[in-house]
């Protein structure tokens, strides 16, 4: 079965290359094109989200005066979107995150009840802390 479908394949491929180094030719410069567009250039667009998380009412954000923080990715559920949002709203530490309510994390991490259990980041957090 292996080999018919091999046969296919080469027949299939004769339809549009007289021989095999065309062929091989073809599928080099395929590669080198898709290589060439995967690398960054000059007209490379900057992303930037539209959404920032906004510090909710309540906390203020944390002094960078001795720039401690915690790898808050390291908490089961929180990835680096996450972990980003709450960085953005000054929350850095274990501790400053155990210090939180549910719906505060909801509200800096823009969670939806499907994705992730912020109950669970806090009890995490407080075990740490």
């Amino acid at each position: 079965m292996l080999k018919k479908i091999f046969y296919f394949g080469l027949g299939l491929a004769s339809l549009f290359f007289e021989n095999f180094d065309e062929l091989a030719r073809a599928g080099e410069e395929r590669y080198n094109k898709r290589i060439k567009a995967d690398q960054p250039t000059e007209e490379t667009i900057n992303i930037t989200t539209s959404k920032t998380a906004e510090p909710v009412s309540g906390l203020s954000k944390v002094e960078a005066s001795n720039d401690v923080s915690d790898d808050l990715t390291a908490i089961s559920g929180i990835g680096p979107t996450f972990a980003s949002r709450l960085s953005e709203a000054g929350i850095t530490t274990y501790q400053e995150l155990a210090g939180l309510s549910v719906e505060q994390v909801r509200d800096i991490t823009q969670v939806a009840d499907w994705q992730a259990n912020p109950d669970d980041w806090i009890a995490q957090a407080k075990a740490v802390s």
